[in-house]
């Protein structure tokens, strides 16, 4: 992982459609979208979430939700890409992303998810004082929103950019389980 607002970096459709088929032959049913932020090729994403659903994958996209201006809106576009596949939609608070994202669209994510039957996850990504206060707010501000989604919790792991942009902060957490992994995700996520 090395995203940030500055990257453009972007796999090929063709590259992606190929791996789903050679997925799909290894028995590999579950695929995530992820990047930085996939919906910036939308028309791609659509393209790639029909490809998997003729493998029947279950489908999941990580996005910030900067899209997500209205529920109404929201829900227009949820529709489509569960039409297309889509199972799981997964967005991030803390106060890394929400410096960029308005908390009002994560919850307008969350509701319209919801109302349409596309499972919302939520990350939460903290592990030292000033992340974890700041989570603390996020959520009291995303209120009754985040009833009824899952909420997964990431401490910050010095990697990527994170290993760039944080070198003197000291993480709440001293022992790394390397050699336990999540068999989804291939890494030990609490």
């Amino acid at each position: 992982m090395d995203c940030s607002p500055n990257k453009n970096d972007c796999l090929k459709t063709d590259v992606i459609l190929s791996a789903i088929d050679d997925l799909h032959k290894m028995g590999i049913s579950v695929l995530l979208l992820s990047g930085g932020e996939p919906f910036i090729y939308y028309d791609e994403v659509l393209t790639i979430l029909r490809r998997a659903k003729q493998y029947n994958m279950l489908c999941s996209i990580n996005t910030n939700a900067y899209w997500c201006h209205s529920v109404d809106i929201t829900k227009k576009k949820l529709v489509e890409l569960r039409r297309c596949g889509l199972t799981n939609i997964i967005t991030s608070v803390d106060i890394f992303h929400n410096e960029f994202i308005n908390i009002d669209k994560v919850k307008n994510l969350l509701i319209a998810a919801q109302k349409i039957g596309v499972r919302p996850l939520l990350n939460l990504c903290g592990g030292y004082d000033e992340a974890n206060h700041g989570l603390i707010d996020l959520m009291a501000q995303l209120g009754e929103s985040a009833y009824n989604v899952d909420i997964r919790i990431f401490p910050l792991l010095k990697i990527g950019a994170a290993k760039r942009n944080f070198k003197d902060i000291r993480l709440d957490y001293t022992y790394v389980a390397e050699d336990l992994q999540c068999v989804s995700y291939q890494t030990l996520h609490i």
